[in-house]
């Protein structure tokens, strides 16, 4: 009966462990933006958001900035000149008072040059590419362009075409854009008198400006995020999703290289995982969350990612090319390795995690996987009261709207 009886307590109490283990496992819900990703099928496209063109402030006609990008092996490009949508490769949009407008805040001659339809045709087939097509992401547009510092892309509907921008105002075009049924993102955020160095070398960032860019990503969902081009859109970034990612609502951090000249042309980009490379499943990844942010440091093998696996609380990365994983939550690094237990590292948790795999040629950021658990910390929503000032006043500039494509009607008509 004493053997019996010791046998019993032994089997509740490997029971009650398992069950304290299976409870710790279960108390953690993780929300992966990878789900569906079938990384052994899937393969990650290479895909540019953000170029410009001499059809705006760049120095490469579209055809050689398309060209750039075609040898360097891209999957997808958006062409996002400042106010001038793109409409097409082979005959790019030109609108007579855009020129003309542009020409009172810049010193540089606007300069249009596409494609011919016989290299779009090839582009588009993959001719010296063994057969990998490069496409074009529909609608790319840069707002605000009379501005120096607020700007946006928007991708997937046609809307903002020689609307001039309002400086500090991103409400008119993200309010616009999710009514259109495009996407959008806040470019370069951290190019704002909003943000400031301190001596000390620390960033403050003004509460207003977090607000600002808080209240659009509750309101919206078209807004997917913030552009990463600095050190500080990260900060910005951790700021964002601490306040947002307790109410469910993910921010997506996306790198591109906001491309000029030759020279940058391929310094960040995203790499989409899909099964097929078609326009809808680029939207899809961004939508998702299916995508991650690479910045190149130098010619060296970039890292990349080739499993993600979620089991009970933790999450392994497996990757190469690579020196290091970081785990980053709450804008601090909780662990490095392949393997995260949450469990463990619950005490440093906020309401997501995000990993940042570092290697010798380049970075790679995932996007956040959103975390609830009990006692979680709690978001900071945008209390009802707050009053974006530089959105209300920046929308007046509706009212030139009639009088600016009256304009530029009839000079279109002269043109032809």
């Amino acid at each position: 009966m004493k053997r019996l009886l010791a046998a019993a307590l032994a089997l509740a109490l490997l029971a009650a462990i398992f069950a304290i283990g299976a409870c710790a496992a279960e108390d953690i819900v993780i929300t992966n933006p990878y789900e569906n990703v079938d990384w052994s099928e899937y393969t990650p496209r290479r895909a540019q958001l953000h170029t410009h063109t001499t059809a705006s402030d760049g120095k490469q006609t579209m055809a050689e900035a398309l060209e750039s990008y075609y040898g360097a092996g891209y999957d997808f490009v958006a062409v996002t000149d400042h106010g001038l949508m793109d409409r097409g490769w082979a005959k790019p949009n030109y609108r007579p008072v855009f020129k003309a407008f542009w020409n009172l805040f810049s010193k540089k001659k606007i300069h249009i040059q596409g494609l011919s339809e016989e290299r779009l045709r090839e582009m588009t087939e993959g001719v010296g590419r063994d057969g990998r097509g490069m496409l074009r992401v529909p609608f790319g547009i840069e707002h605000n362009h009379p501005t120096k510092k607020m700007h946006l892309n928007s991708w997937f509907v046609d809307w903002g075409n020689v609307i001039p921008g309002g400086d500090r105002d991103y409400a008119a075009v993200v309010r616009n854009i999710d009514r259109k049924g495009g996407l959008v993102q806040i470019n370069h955020p951290s190019d704002t008198r909003y943000i400031r160095e301190l001596d000390d070398g620390a960033w403050s960032i003004d509460d207003y400006y977090i607000k600002k860019i808080q209240r659009l990503l509750e309101k919206y969902p078209a807004l997917l995020g913030i552009e990463l081009k600095a050190e500080t859109d990260r900060v910005l970034w951790d700021m964002l999703l601490s306040n947002l990612a307790p109410t469910g609502r993910n921010v997506f951090g996306t790198a591109t290289s906001d491309s000029h000249n030759w020279d940058s042309v391929d310094t960040r980009w995203v790499w989409a995982l899909m099964p097929e490379p078609t326009v809808e499943n680029l939207r899809e990844c961004l939508e998702t969350g299916a995508f991650l942010s690479a910045v190149r440091i130098d010619d060296r093998e970039q890292p990349m990612i080739t499993n993600i696996a979620v089991q009970g609380d933790t999450i392994t990365i497996t990757a190469e090319h690579h020196s290091e994983i970081r785990w980053v939550s709450n804008g601090e690094v909780i662990a490095a390795g392949e393997t995260l237990s949450l469990t463990e590292n619950k005490a440093k948790l906020g309401a997501y995690v995000r990993a940042e795999i570092a290697g010798e040629g380049g970075t790679l950021c995932t996007q956040p996987f959103l975390l609830s658990y009990e006692g979680m910390p709690e978001g900071s929503p945008v209390p009802r009261k707050f009053i974006d000032y530089d959105g209300f006043f920046g929308s007046l500039r509706m009212i030139l709207y009639p009088f600016i494509w009256v304009m530029d009607a009839i000079w279109a008509q002269r043109w032809k």
